[in-house]
């Protein structure tokens, strides 16, 4: 059982770095792609439907505290 374990892990560990390839070749295409910034229309839409009471992402920012932002939050976006 142990060395099934071992190899589950093994497996979820090479299966990582492919994961962290594909997102490396990706980050390198949008580099070469220009995107204009977003209106303050477009922000104040995408904030407005953000959902209360979900866990935080990646950035540690809660939704809470994007839709506390107001006019300075977006208008810095």
């Amino acid at each position: 059982m142990m060395d099934r374990w071992k190899q589950y892990f093994a497996d979820l560990m090479k299966s990582d770095n492919n994961i962290d390839n594909q997102v490396q070749e990706v980050h390198t295409i949008e580099k070469d792609t220009e995107i204009d910034p977003p209106t303050y229309k477009e922000a104040s839409d995408i904030i407005s439907k953000l959902r209360r009471n979900k866990a935080p992402g990646t950035d540690n920012i809660p939704a809470e505290l994007v839709k506390h932002g107001g006019y300075m939050l977006t208008q810095n976006v």
